[in-house]
């Protein structure tokens, strides 16, 4: 139920009848049928509510008739005969001396008309309801039984009770309720009705009658304001006063996150305001004035839209509209169109109209300690620039006022008036006025100041002067700036400037007075350079015996006198040094001396911030030959000082080339044995980078290379051969040459050599052997938190388990080896790796968590490799009796392995029953919506192999989210698209389905069933799922009050089918596109599918088929949807 109909105290029946009636006619009829809804519930507390009910009851079922007298054709028809009696009538009233309102009302009187009974059959059976049936007798009978209601007693109550209740409100309840929905079906007649008015020739009688016979529902209005095309229409609307603001909220029939704008009469008069008839032009511009107090929303911007499409001449007498609804508070809405009429105000030289307009849009306020603007978030500093230009070229000084204006509010309310003059950046930067309101209006004022002063040079004192009256500091250097551009203008001020003392010491506005220097000094007379000068000089003393203290305590001695004329040299040299160029010869020359021996601030400056380079570029490593590549590595050191080349650019130079040609640097691996780790270990990655994107090279090489890293594990490294970027041992090459290792195996035949077994399996053994049963990583146990097993797969004891593992995989593909020959029993021919795993179970300690969490996600490798032996050592990997230990062998299992292992499912069931429980777990958790999905499909895995106990099936719907029961019918969905699915198992995944939909109709609270339900919608774009099968699922869930999630797809789906099964496809369409949760942009954005399957449905279906087609039109046009009306032919007379 909207909000704006106030409906706290109706029953959910009633207020969905009273969105319906929303939709169906507007608000007069919905508001009138809420406040009798709110009288026979009691909710006001009146002595007297009885009379009040039924009057408004009375007067809502004349307006209900009223309303459909017409296009129900249930109002009697006027014979030649009865127009010449009443025209008799009134000539004979005339000559009597009666009036003209008197003989009118007799008119009216004489006119045939149908009775309330004859009318009501007449509507409801248009309605195709039955003329004597429940709806019709009831409503009769409500209107025979008025009088009743309204009673008057001096001897009993006459509030609303119990008694009124059951004889008025709950019969009429039924009988506006079934109209309402027998309506929608029916709806094309109202908007052929429309369609007909607006085709009138006579335009005032058809504005009369549009205003007396169509309710104000949007759909109907809107269809005939889009219809209208020329002007004439204008005055004879605005006489029926249709084109007041909508009488709905501004959120009325708000639905799947979209909202339909209420003011249809705003595209009729913007279309109108293209006109080129200037009549027509100020008949629109009189209409504005008369909704110009409104405060809905869609009034305010289709009025801004309307004002920018009007020519300047005609919108500027307007702006002071668009000054009211530009007020703060104002949505957020696109601010195009007020911009668009401010361009045009400026370009047309409305510059009152424009500044007012553009006051009023850019004004900015305060708001729970924050700037406001009208823009959404950053949107002001992004349209403001393009309105520099066009105000300031209309308004002058008046435009740069109102921009500095703006940043003295501005300044005030970021609490920056007093501090955002220091920067280290120069106020004609720009980088930052795109990210900031007040940084974008620095930029504004700047801009508008320049571009004056370029149009015309005398206003540069003004300008100036005008920007000179702000207190806060910033505007000091946007004067300076702006004065700099052309001192000539105001040479008396820029002399003012220069010689002030403030400001020549000032480092606030050290860039600003540098620029105004630069471009006043040499014209400023000899008696005031020496007074710019002196003070400049003078300068070091003040800051001497502060200056003293700091070197004291930064260097622990007194400075001497050659220190003390360094501290003078580097003052004056930061003073002057941007400004260098415009001083005196002597002077600059003395400057020379001192960056001669103090240095370039400039360098200085590029030196601290400099990029890191390496000796060794991308071209070097593809021309010179690897061997002289391993020789330079070998012998390079960088420079202590004075250079930006480092061993961590090299290396990782090294790293890309590698990457780049993986073939030829396996090919020279061993000329690398002798380099430093850090080299080592940044080729070991280029090349499993390599191996991991399947690149192919030798390996033989590469082994060598392997070994010798692993063999000078623990061998120390001399401190004095160390620079920055170097690694300090060989921890971490030994972790990249696992990796590496790891990355060939996983490949099995295709990556390494099976003539290099022998040596791979003496690399694992000294993995094995030298690898720390700590975790050699600081952050071990943050990252664990992110993931076990990565966080396991770090350590290179996590390592050494996994190449283990991997090493099983790898000679299981040489057929030629026992390993390959008998798979299942890999782990019992490989005693040394059976040993190792055995040792790493028997760890209970923290460390433990390592080798199971490694194990757990090759949980399936170990099952095939060595079923009896994982089955004896189940209880080591996963005991009972520990938490931790289990738990990170099963969330390696879980999130990692490959697919759950069916036979191993008792075994399992503690955690898959602490996995169900973890479910409902609200805590923080990094992983948690992964770990969720990835369960769910665990879950549905082994639904659909048969292995799910019931119980487990049961507990897991008990304690998931709808999200995760969602993803769970999302995924068996991917799943009965598998073309090798057996029957059984696809089978079985539609019994899941229609068990869900039985659960979900039998449940007291449907709600949670919904966004799983509604998953089947992606189902719609699966080959392998039977049509017919789908097509019964989805009628049955719409029927049951359900809708996908998907409807997009459905309703392609159908498009597809209807050739196939026309008269299930109309009626699924017809259950979708109903339903008052669909989302409406199914029906909005699917035009031509939706059209297809109309089109079919009347050319091919049933005559049932036919009509359901012909009532969703009908439906369809009721919200906003006339597109399809076409499809259907209006009646012709007979």
């Amino acid at each position: 139920m909207d909000k704006s109909l106030n409906a706290f105290d109706l029953s959910p029946e009633q207020g969905q009848t009273a969105s319906l009636l929303q939709r169906l006619f507007g608000s007069a009829i919905a508001n009138r049928y809420v406040d009798f809804c709110r009288l026979a519930a009691g909710a006001f507390a009146l002595n007297v509510s009885r009379p009040m009910a039924a009057h408004a009851l009375r007067e809502l079922e004349s307006m209900l008739r009223r309303a459909l007298e017409v296009p129900m054709e249930a109002r009697a028809l006027e014979t030649v005969e009865d127009v010449k009696k009443i025209a008799e009538a009134r000539k004979q009233l005339r000559a009597l001396g009666f009036e003209a309102p008197i003989i009118d009302r007799a008119a009216r009187e004489l006119k045939p008309r149908l009775n309330h009974r004859q009318q009501i059959q007449q509507i409801v059976s248009r309605l195709g309801r039955a003329p004597d049936g429940d709806i019709a007798n009831l409503w009769t009978s409500l209107t025979e039984n008025f009088g009743v209601a309204h009673q008057r007693s001096f001897h009993r109550s006459l509030q609303v009770d119990d008694d009124f209740r059951e004889k008025y409100q709950r019969p009429f309840d039924t009988v506006i309720r079934g109209i309402a929905f027998a309506l929608q079906g029916r709806y094309v007649v109202l908007m052929r009705r429309v369609e007909e008015l607006a085709t009138m020739s006579d335009r005032e009688q058809a504005a009369k009658l549009f205003a007396s016979e169509i309710p104000g529902a949007l759909s109907l209005q809107r269809h005939f304001f889009d219809k209208l095309q020329t002007g004439d229409w204008l005055p004879h609307l605005a006489k029926q006063g249709l084109f007041g603001e909508p009488l709905a909220g501004p959120d009325e029939g708000a639905s799947g996150g979209m909202r339909f704008r209420q003011w249809p009469a705003g595209n009729y008069l913007l279309r109108m305001a293209k006109s080129s008839d200037a009549v027509t032009r100020r008949a629109v511009a009189e209409a504005l004035r008369k909704v110009g107090s409104s405060k809905h929303p869609d009034v305010q911007y289709d009025g801004l839209e309307i004002l920018a499409t009007l020519p300047p001449e005609d919108s500027a007498p307007l702006a002071d509209l668009a000054v009211s609804w530009l007020s703060p508070g104002t949505r957020n809405w696109p601010m195009q169109k007020p911009e668009a009429l401010i361009n045009q105000l400026a370009q047309g030289g409305h510059r009152e109209a424009a500044l007012k307009v553009a006051s009023a849009l850019l004004q900015i306020w305060e708001q729970n300690g924050h700037l406001v603007t009208h823009y959404a978030h950053h949107m002001y500093e992004y349209h403001l620039p393009s309105l520099v230009s066009p105000l300031t070229a209309c308004g002058g000084e008046d435009a740069l006022r109102l921009f500095a204006d703006l940043l003295h509010k501005a300044a005030r309310i970021t609490g920056r008036i007093d501090s955002s003059h220091y920067s280290m950046r120069p106020i004609g930067d720009d980088e930052m006025a795109r990210h900031d309101v007040y940084e974008a209006l620095i930029t504004a004022v700047r801009r508008s100041a320049e571009m004056l002063i370029q149009e015309d040079a005398v206003r540069t004192r003004r300008a100036v002067e005008l920007l000179a009256g702000y207190e806060p500091k910033i505007f000091v250097r946007l004067y300076l700036h702006v004065l700099a551009s052309n001192p000539a203008g105001a040479p008396d001020l820029a002399t003012a400037y220069l010689t002030n003392n403030s400001l020549i010491q000032a480092g606030w506005c050290r860039d600003e007075y540098s620029g105004l220097a630069l471009a006043w000094f040499p014209s400023l007379a000899a008696e005031d350079q020496a007074k710019v000068l002196g003070v400049i000089d003078a300068l070091p003393d003040k800051y001497l015996e502060a200056w003293k203290a700091r070197f004291e305590e930064d260097t622990k001695k007194v400075p001497v006198a050659d220190d003390e004329r360094k501290f003078r040299a580097a003052t004056f040299q930061d003073l002057v040094w941007k400004w260098r160029a415009a001083l005196p010869v002597e002077r600059q020359q003395a400057l020379d001396r001192i960056v001669q021996e103090l240095g370039d601030p400039d360098a200085r400056k590029e030196q601290l911030f400099a990029q890191l380079e390496s000796p060794l570029h991308g071209t070097d490593f593809l021309s010179r030959p690897i061997p002289e590549i391993a020789k330079f590595l070998q012998t390079w050191t960088p420079q202590v000082e004075g250079s930006s080349q480092t061993v961590t650019a090299l290396a990782q130079e090294l790293l890309i080339a590698t990457f780049n040609n993986p073939e030829a640097y396996a090919a020279e691996a061993v000329q690398f044995v002798g380099l430093k780790p850090v080299y080592v270990r940044h080729m070991l990655e280029g090349l499993a980078m390599a191996a991991n994107n399947r690149r192919r090279f030798g390996w033989g090489g590469v082994l060598r290379l392997i070994a010798a890293a692993i063999e000078r594990h623990d061998e120390p490294i001399d401190p004095t051969t160390l620079f920055d970027g170097d690694d300090r041992d060989w921890g971490w090459a030994s972790v990249k040459t696992a990796e590496l290792l790891a990355a060939g195996l996983r490949q099995g035949a295709e990556g390494i050599a099976f003539e290099h077994a022998t040596q791979v399996r003496s690399i694992v053994e000294k993995l094995i052997r030298i690898a720390p049963n700590e975790p050699e990583i600081e952050d071990f146990e943050e990252r664990y938190r992110r993931d076990p097993f990565f966080a396991a797969q770090a350590t290179l004891r996590g390592l050494a388990v996994e190449l283990c593992i991997l090493m099983m995989f790898w000679l299981s593909k040489d057929r030629s080896s026992p390993l390959g020959a008998e798979p299942g029993n890999a782990l019992s021919n490989s005693p040394n790796v059976r040993d190792f795993f055995v040792g790493q179970l028997a760890d209970r300690k923290a460390s433990g968590r390592i080798p199971r969490a490694v194990m757990g996600r090759y949980l399936f490798y170990l099952f095939y490799f060595g079923e009896d032996w994982l089955r004896a050592h189940l209880g080591s990997l996963f005991p009972q009796e520990n938490e931790a230990l289990r738990g990170a062998a099963w969330h390696g299992h879980l999130a990692h392995d490959q697919q759950p292992i069916l036979d191993l499912v008792p075994e399992l069931r503690l955690c898959l029953t602490e996995e169900i429980a973890r479910l409902a777990d609200t805590g923080d958790q990094l992983d948690r919506e992964f770990r969720r999905e990835r369960f769910a499909d665990y879950m549905m895995v082994l639904y659909l192999w048969g292995g799910l106990p019931d119980d487990l099936l049961e507990s897991f719907w008990e304690q998931a989210s709808s999200a995760v029961r969602q993803h769970c019918m999302w995924y068996l969905g991917t799943q009965l698209d598998a073309p090798s699915m057996p029957d059984a198992m696809r089978t079985r995944g539609f019994a899941y389905w229609e068990r869900r939909l039985d659960a979900a109709r039998r449940s007291d609270n449907p709600d949670p069933f919904r966004a799983e339900l509604g998953a089947i919608g992606q189902w719609t774009f699966r080959n392998r799922i039977d049509d017919h099968w789908l097509a019964n699922q989805l009628f049955e869930m719409l029927h049951a009050g359900f809708v996908p999630t998907d409807a997009f797809s459905v309703v392609d789906w159908l498009a597809e089918i209807v050739p196939r099964d026309v008269d299930r496809a109309v009626k699924i369409l017809s259950a979708l596109l109903r339903n008052p949760r669909i989302d409406q942009w199914a029906y909005m954005t699917q035009q031509v599918p939706i059209r297809t399957i109309l089109a079919e449905g009347l050319a091919h279906g049933t005559q049932e088929t036919i009509s359901r087609v012909h009532e969703l039109i009908g439906f369809l046009s009721s919200v906003n949807e006339t597109s399809y009306m076409d499809l259907i032919q209006p009646p012709t007379d007979e």
